[in-house]
């Protein structure tokens, strides 16, 4: 089989991946709060709720790390929160369009 026949097995095989990567995420639900300039709450942003993401990915990773009791531990720590990094960029796209798609929602 030629190198460009594998080609569109690999992109689905990528795509697949990153669609699971996103959904499995420990960070796919988030719980935002946010507030207007009158004190009342309300909706998150699409870049708010993305933020949060990345904040729980990097204090995961902190309470990880003061719980470590091996260099061993401390590796799997970091391999956990580039996992959690890689979930919410890879998950971006998908619930960018998602707002897109479904504003109101």
């Amino acid at each position: 089989m030629s190198p460009f026949a594998r080609r569109p097995l690999r992109l689905a095989l990528v795509a697949l991946l990153t669609l699971a990567a996103s959904l499995a995420s420990a960070q796919a639900v988030w719980a935002c709060d946010a507030y207007d300039s009158h004190g009342s709450p309300r909706d998150c942003t699409f870049l708010e709720r993305y933020g949060e993401c990345l904040w729980n990915a990097m204090d995961s990773h902190y309470q990880c790390m003061e719980k470590k009791t091996s260099l061993l531990d401390g590796v799997r720590c970091h391999a956990g929160t580039q996992v959690d990094l890689l979930s919410c960029n890879l998950g971006m796209p998908f619930k960018f369009i998602g707002s897109i798609l479904n504003p109101f929602g």
